[in-house]
């Protein structure tokens, strides 16, 4: 048990980068009238953003 939540742990950067920050990043393309690259629905685009941002704070240690 203690080792699935340290698992489950050091994947919260990831989780929240695509459970927050993704909607956020959605929300925000749309109000700004911004079209997503390549065909992209601004959800798309926001989820794709989020995981990176997720992964990068994961893996680097840090969000900035």
């Amino acid at each position: 048990m203690k080792t699935m939540l340290i698992s489950v742990v050091s994947w919260l950067p990831v989780i929240f980068g695509v459970g927050f920050l993704g909607p956020v990043v959605a929300a925000l393309v749309t109000v700004a009238g911004i079209d997503a690259p390549f065909g992209l629905t601004p959800i798309q685009l926001g989820l794709v953003a989020g995981l990176i941002w997720g992964a990068i704070a994961k893996f680097g240690g840090r969000w900035v």
